[in-house]
């Protein structure tokens, strides 16, 4: 008889195996709160704190690593954790409390963030991240902000992406929205920016508010998405008129057809139903496009609109680029000789 568990010779395994993938040119450091785990660091503070940390390196979260208190990022270095949606009780790695990125050019990397994450810099990237809150501004304006291939699920009533964000690339995520004001949107108060082959899905958790998917949005691309309001589907885009700059085109939405002017090439579903969009699935496999699906050779390209399309398509589980990951680990319940086997499946994600 065996038995799949994530053990300590495979959390060695997979650490090895991400650690030789990583480039000569900087430095690589291991960070777990598990004093027995024997990592660089106890957690990212710990990191940023240490003169032996520079701009440049990079960080990896440990399977198995829970960071239950405020993180702050204060060096361009880039963070890279487990991914999530893990199959075979593999154990993934998250930051259970806010997130503060403070410096210019830091990155994340397959991170799951339970708390807001406050951009307080330009250039940051958020990169097959789930964050189960919501991306905020803090401060002034904010610069050249990449959100992509992202899981974002904001239950809290605000917006899922608050601004004010300038130059932003918010592009191939699933983003989900429950608002309670009319004020908050899945995207809110982005300018100058593309909003691309998302799937972009809100509803009110307040009866008395009605607001749209996104709002505030001026002199920006909005293409190639799908967007559902789950409340009121004709709700969608508060910036339609000619006089906010934008270009709408190439959606899939679920308002009827002729609700916004100065839009064009629109997929008008009519209905907030989107069982002739997806096909049957769990956690985000379930936003792949069913056959026959009007989302199919939607795009301004002749491609598929939604997360799924394009030429950086969401990657489910959002599993680190360039990066080993153990798919399945198999190992014997008795030892045999004084030993324990450990078979592990390992992939490489090479898109």
């Amino acid at each position: 008889m065996k038995t799949r568990i994530f053990s300590k010779a495979s959390l060695c395994v997979i650490m090895l195996l991400a650690l030789s993938a990583t480039t000569v040119s900087a430095k690589t450091w291991r960070i777990n709160n598990d004093t027995r785990k024997q990592a660089n660091f106890k957690d990212i503070n710990a990191a940023m704190a240490s003169a032996d940390v520079a701009a440049g390196d990079t960080l990896y979260l440990d399977p198995g690593c829970v960071l239950s208190s405020k993180q702050t990022i204060t060096k361009a270095v880039t963070v890279i954790g487990t991914g999530y949606f893990l199959p075979n009780g593999l154990v993934g790695a998250k930051i259970n409390a806010d997130l503060y990125i403070k410096a210019a050019g830091a990155k994340m990397n397959a991170v799951t963030i339970t708390g807001i994450v406050y951009i307080e810099n330009d250039n940051i990237t958020l990169e097959r991240c789930m964050i189960n809150y919501r991306i905020q501004r803090s401060g002034v304006t904010r610069y050249g902000l990449t959100v992509l291939q992202c899981y974002i699920n904001c239950s809290t009533g605000y917006s899922s992406i608050e601004g004010e964000f300038r130059n932003a690339t918010i592009k191939n995520n699933i983003i989900r929205n429950q608002y309670r004001y009319d004020s908050y949107a899945a995207i809110y108060n982005v300018h100058d920016s593309e909003i691309s082959y998302n799937y972009l899905v809100t509803e009110s958790c307040h009866s008395n508010y009605i607001s749209d998917v996104i709002n505030n949005i001026t002199n920006s691309q909005i293409y190639n998405n799908i967007i559902k309001h789950g409340s009121y589907p004709n709700r969608i885009f508060g910036n339609s008129a000619s006089d906010y700059n934008n270009s709408f085109y190439n959606n899939v939405v679920t308002a009827a057809e002729g609700t916004y002017s100065n839009v064009s090439n629109i997929v008008w579903l009519g209905s907030a139903d989107m069982s002739t969009v997806f096909a049957e699935g769990t956690d985000d496999a379930a936003y792949h496009l069913k056959e026959g699906s009007p989302a199919k050779g939607a795009a301004a390209d002749g491609g598929d609109c939604g997360p799924y399309g394009g030429a950086t398509p969401y990657v489910e589980g959002g599993k680190p680029l360039y990066h080993p990951f153990i798919n399945d680990v198999t190992v014997s319940v008795k030892p045999v000789n004084g030993k324990i086997k450990l078979k592990l499946n390992a992939k490489m994600q090479n898109e």
